[in-house]
């Protein structure tokens, strides 16, 4: 979620819940598809998010907008209880918008990840959601300057401001974890740094990688990401052994590119991990689910 469920501050974009809401109804099953079957029948239903890509950009503009006029709430959510679950809810739709606009530009560069305009669109939506991110930075400082007793407060006079306690339970234990609103502010601004590494490795992994085809009686077929699997379950010994001994030298060809971004990877996660008071990466992460 652009606003909940990060209280250590990982740049996460979907919740489970919007994840079931936007993704699932739009599934149908990628791969290359088979010579003389419709191509269209392996590829995302992505009209069930946008008709086109025009009114993507419609919806990408409004929700720019929207994220602007968010910072209007800035210093109201201590007002009184109702403000701060209208604030809480505002956010919550402003984040399922965010979320179909990146959805479709995840699912549009899957289909094909040598695509540039598919590619550039995907970027253009990290960066929108940074823009979400920032704008709302403030509220998670906000709401832990009022203190828990007040919180408290606000939750039995608003009953509605109930649907988030645990939100806000879980808030309040990230306390340590909060940084004041000038530096979260910061930091989201930063969080395109941490993605860089992971558009390194998909343009190396999903883009550029090659394997050698695996030749199957007298025809050689293309061996991908999406179609191993149907290589490797094959009845033939020997062509499970080719395919699998082709797509791991894909791996060491590109080893030190890959190596370069898991390290990278690791650095940029080593730093804003510290900045948010965490002793190191594995204890952000069992800080995350309470464990």
């Amino acid at each position: 979620s652009l606003f909940r469920g990060r209280a250590a501050g990982s740049p996460i974009y979907l919740s489970r819940a919007t994840c079931f809401r936007v993704i699932v109804p739009f599934m149908t099953r990628t791969e290359v598809a088979p010579a003389g079957q419709e191509e269209s029948k392996y590829t995302w239903a992505l009209e069930s998010i946008f008709p086109d890509k025009v009114a993507w950009r419609v919806e990408a503009d409004a929700v720019s907008a929207e994220a602007d006029r968010f910072e209007s709430f800035r210093g109201t959510l201590g007002e009184s209880g109702q403000q701060l679950a209208n604030v809480l809810l505002a956010s919550d739709v402003l984040d399922e918008r965010m979320s179909r606009v990146h959805v479709y530009t995840v699912l549009l560069y899957a289909g094909d990840t040598r695509n540039d305009e598919a590619a550039a669109l995907r970027q253009h939506s990290f960066a929108l959601a940074s823009k979400v991110e920032q704008c709302a930075s403030f509220v998670e400082p906000e709401i832990l300057s009022l203190g828990w007793a007040r919180v408290e407060a606000m939750l039995k006079e608003c009953p509605s401001l109930e649907t988030y306690r645990f939100y806000l339970s879980e808030l309040e234990r990230s306390r340590q974890h909060i940084l004041s609103p000038e530096q979260e502010s910061l930091l989201t601004q930063l969080s395109q740094l941490q993605r860089i590494p992971e558009t390194i490795r998909d343009a190396a992994h999903d883009g550029d990688m090659r394997f050698a085809s695996v030749v199957i009686g007298k025809e050689n077929r293309e061996l991908t990401h999406g179609t191993t699997d149907d290589f490797f379950a094959h009845p033939d010994r020997a062509v499970r052994e080719a395919a699998y001994i082709a797509y791991t030298d894909g791996y060491v060809k590109n080893a030190r590119t890959l190596a370069a971004t898991l390290s990278a990877q690791a650095t940029t996660s080593l730093l804003f991990n510290r900045a948010r008071n965490h002793a190191s990466t594995f204890d952000e992460a069992l800080f995350d689910d309470a464990v």
